[in-house]
């Protein structure tokens, strides 16, 4: 089996283990800001990979995207919010997805801020924070992004703190996590659930809301909709979260007897896709 090194670590793994970049792609910048926002990385070993990404398609280990990917996801988890999950039934798998609306912003400003520090000129957005998200889910397991967050999010960060301040002076490039539930300085206001408001609350636990379950029977019923309703829908990839093209000819729908198919392209998908009604 043909073993490369990876780029951040230089260990050699299996081909099949590793992701090659794209100089401009949106998730080695968003990947690179959050591992140094994590203390995973310093900022000198992200700069390094930075500036060999932006020259020529570099490998990196899978375990690196997975690694980004759940230390955004735990912090998402501090504030209750999950990942969106439904059954895609013609394949019979669960599929999770983030939509870019449940990125707090207190963590879009913290990554945008390491971003700049590789690149002045480089913008991080909710949505290239949650297309980065999606391109994990869809290519690992959704177990693998899991959050650790502990019951008091406080004690946890007060002993990850401690354990920094007790650590070698070899990491000096190296700041304490200052996440896990922060704030943030940007003035618009993305209201996720009742927890987020813009209003002055006392503060309290949060909670994430619950629906009552489905009815098992209405699982197997079949449902007239009208086709511009199913279309509608469709705003964001139900494989990986990405949000559907509305300025082009990228979604249309057809029928196979009596059954809808609705034809799309996404981008982080990466072609034409179906998704059929029965």
């Amino acid at each position: 089996m043909v073993k490369r090194a990876c780029l951040l670590c230089s260990k050699y793994v299996e081909e099949r283990l590793l992701r090659r970049t794209t100089p401009s792609s949106h998730h080695t910048i968003v990947l690179l800001s959050s591992l140094v926002l994590f203390n995973a990385i310093d900022l000198k070993e992200a700069k390094r990979c930075y500036d060999a990404c932006v020259r020529i398609r570099q490998r990196l280990c899978d375990q690196h995207y997975i690694d980004a990917a759940k230390l955004i996801a735990s912090e998402m988890a501090c504030l209750g919010i999950r990942f969106t999950t439904y059954l895609d039934e013609p394949r019979g798998v669960v599929v999770s997805y983030t939509n870019e609306k449940d990125v707090p912003l207190h963590l879009i400003d913290s990554v945008q801020e390491n971003a700049r520090k590789l690149n002045a000129q480089l913008i991080v957005t909710p949505r290239r924070v949650s297309e980065f998200l999606n391109y994990c889910l869809s290519r690992y397991q959704a177990d693998a992004f899991r959050p650790t967050v502990s019951a008091d999010p406080q004690q946890e960060t007060a002993s990850s703190l401690a354990e920094t301040e007790n650590s070698n002076n070899d990491t000096m490039d190296m700041d304490p996590v200052a996440l896990l539930c922060g704030t943030s300085d940007t003035p618009e206001v993305i209201v996720v659930g009742r927890d987020h408001s813009a209003e002055d609350t006392p503060a309290v636990k949060s909670t994430a809301e619950e629906l009552d379950e489905t009815d098992p029977a209405l699982l197997e019923k079949k449902f007239v909709v009208k086709g511009n309703r199913l279309l509608s829908l469709f705003r964001f990839c139900p494989r990986c979260g990405t949000e559907i093209n509305k300025n082009r000819r990228s979604i249309m729908l057809t029928e196979a007897g009596s059954s809808p198919i609705v034809h799309y392209i996404c981008c982080s998908c990466l072609g034409k896709q179906c998704w059929y009604g029965m």
